[in-house]
């Protein structure tokens, strides 16, 4: 078996995510969660507070009432209370899950990976799994999390353990105060431990999923030559190789004054005579391969060939094959044949010069 020492071509880690192979951290969805839920809280806490005081108060006031009507009472309050905060909080947690995924994988279907596999119900593959790298990697990560969120505690803990004794001799006020600053610690001590843990975690966990994606040489070339057997290149390869057959393409780059190039996916042949053609006219328009090969037959038949991105775009675009070119691109072209009718009259020229001398 060949050894996987190459990185995962464009096209297998297009195939991995399709069969849901991407590298996402629980830690960072958990700390995000944190976040949110401590900003709606910083929002909507004062407001829970008096809200559940009211329930509070409606029950003591209507304590007389039959149980009916204790109960209409309580079931309204109640209602209103679960209709802002729980579905607040359920609705903070589920955008915020959704968001954190997203900004990790992106938009991502993966429609192969809940696809039902042999492999799933399979007891060594199953077996493979759990003593795999990534199943150590996670159970040292979880003992690691309990011993630091334990010791985060117990600091906590011990350090307004003198307070919390006094709790019996002190009033509500200064009872929810005790609690409100514990929990405020503890709530930051948590986002500060996830933020620091996820970082780590998505570190190895796209580790982790490139080297499962990892490629020998051979599984390369194997790619390549699927790749190459595709219908819809060999249908190109096979119009492209037509043509040059034919010696249409041939015939139209030798009939160029000059090729206008961008500086390899695009090649453009015009045309120009004067007295025989009233506006410059596009022969070819070639793309990558066909591009390539159209300026080697330029260099072939000792036609100039000019690298002219704006222009070759700007052809390519809005001019088709056998077309003369538009009035906004007249004063381009016309710079452009000036350059290479000079260049072809040089010698000429030179001729003359030395005639005279």
């Amino acid at each position: 078996m060949a050894e996987k020492t190459e990185k995962p071509t464009p096209k297998k880690i297009r195939e991995g995510r399709e069969k849901g192979q991407v590298a996402k951290s629980v830690e960072m969805t958990s700390g995000m969660q944190l976040v949110a839920l401590l900003g709606y809280f910083s929002f909507e806490g004062e407001y829970l507070f008096h809200a559940m005081t009211h329930i509070i108060n409606v029950a003591i006031d209507n304590i007389n009432l039959k149980f009916e009507q204790q109960l209409m009472l309580l079931s309204a309050s109640f209602a209103t209370f679960a209709l802002r905060f729980i579905g607040g909080l359920s609705a903070t947690v589920v955008l915020t899950t959704v968001f954190s995924v997203m900004i990790q994988i992106g938009p991502l279907l993966a429609s192969k990976a809940l696809a039902p596999t042999l492999e799933r119900i399979s007891v060594i593959a199953n077996a493979r799994q759990i003593f795999s790298m990534k199943s150590v990697f996670e159970f040292f990560k979880t003992l690691l999390k309990v011993l630091i969120l334990s010791g985060i505690l117990y600091y906590l803990f011990s350090r307004y353990l003198p307070s919390m004794q006094l709790l019996p001799t002190c009033d509500v006020a200064c009872g929810t105060t005790l609690a409100l600053l514990l929990m405020k610690w503890v709530w930051l001590s948590l986002i500060a431990f996830y933020v620091i843990f996820s970082l780590a975690d998505i570190a190895f966990q796209r580790h982790n999923t490139m080297k499962n994606m990892m490629m020998s040489q051979q599984d390369i070339k194997q790619e390549h030559k699927n790749a190459e057997g595709d219908p819809e290149i060999k249908h190109q390869r096979k119009r492209l190789h037509q043509q040059i057959q034919s010696g249409s393409l041939n015939a139209n780059v030798a009939k160029s004054t000059v090729v206008v190039r961008n500086p390899t996916h695009i090649a453009v042949c015009l045309h120009y005579q004067v007295g025989e053609t009233p506006l410059p006219r596009v022969l070819e328009i070639g793309r990558d391969k066909r591009a390539i090969h159209i300026v080697a037959l330029a260099e072939r038949y000792a036609i100039p060939v000019i690298e002219h991105i704006p222009l070759a775009r700007a052809l390519n675009k809005r001019v088709a094959p056998g077309d003369a070119i538009p009035p906004e691109l007249f004063e381009t072209v016309a710079h452009v044949l000036r350059l290479v009718m000079k260049l072809n009259y040089a010698p000429e020229d030179e001729e003359s010069t030395d005639e005279k001398a």
